[in-house]
């Protein structure tokens, strides 16, 4: 759905407890609770889904086991999709991430990190050379927008990522990724909140195209789940 941008999803294999044992009953795997379902309710009822192009992509977190660990809550939506013929420019484009970062700013959402990247340049081996993208993001072959934000509401904390495209082959697009805790999760997984990035800092809704990669802010990121026993031996969100 999000031209490379969602995870991809886990391949599970559930150990079930035998017929007939005492003691409690297992763990159940891949169940969303009703704070899950009511999170991702939140988020696909958020403004920024009155402009999907389609119903938006709603996956509320799912627990796995004790030793799998849980996805937490995504809702994912194109917002902007242009194929065929030379495409837009790379102008046209900017201005429609920069129409959907303000309808976040309105609704709530206090972006904290963008990063604007021109058409990559290739060494010999066909591998980007320019500056890697600092949170979990695949390097797109043309000129990418990024812009990642966050709100606390009733205590939970909820990420969003806007992620913009214009491909060298003329196809270009705006996606959004939502995400929030799993309810296994803490509730805020941004206790220390990346500090806003103003308006008059950001390089995706000032109109002009960066000439050379350009970024503002703290890149950080809400991971889309939460591996047991923790592989980075911490639950803050932050990937650098």
């Amino acid at each position: 759905m999000l031209a490379g941008f969602a995870a991809l999803p886990l391949l599970l294999v559930v150990l079930g407890a035998a017929a007939g044992c005492g003691g409690d009953p297992p763990t159940p795997t891949d169940v969303s609770s009703d704070v899950d379902r009511s999170r991702a309710d939140f988020l696909a009822s958020d403004p920024i889904m009155y402009g999907a192009l389609a119903p938006p992509e709603v996956s509320p977190g799912v627990v796995h086991n004790d030793m799998l660990g849980w996805n937490r809550t995504e809702v994912t939506a194109r917002l902007y999709n242009s194929q065929g013929g030379l495409g837009p420019t790379p102008e046209a484009v900017e201005q429609e991430v920069a129409a959907v970062v303000a309808v976040l700013r309105k609704g709530g959402w206090i972006i904290h990190w963008q990063m604007c990247l021109p058409e990559p340049l290739y060494d010999i081996m066909g591998t980007p050379i320019q500056d890697p993208i600092p949170i979990d993001v695949p390097r797109m072959p043309g000129h990418e927008w990024l812009a990642a934000g966050y709100k606390i509401s009733d205590g939970v904390s909820y990420w969003v990522l806007v992620a913009g495209a214009r491909i060298v082959d003329g196809t270009a697009f705006v996606d959004v990724i939502l995400r929030a805790p799993n309810a296994r999760d803490s509730e805020n997984l941004f206790p220390v909140a990346p500090d806003p990035l103003p308006k008059d800092q950001t390089c995706a809704e000032d109109g002009t195209v960066a000439p050379a990669t350009e970024q503002a802010g703290t890149p950080a990121m809400m991971r889309d789940w939460w591996p047991f026993p923790a592989q980075l031996r911490s639950r803050d969100p932050n990937l650098v």
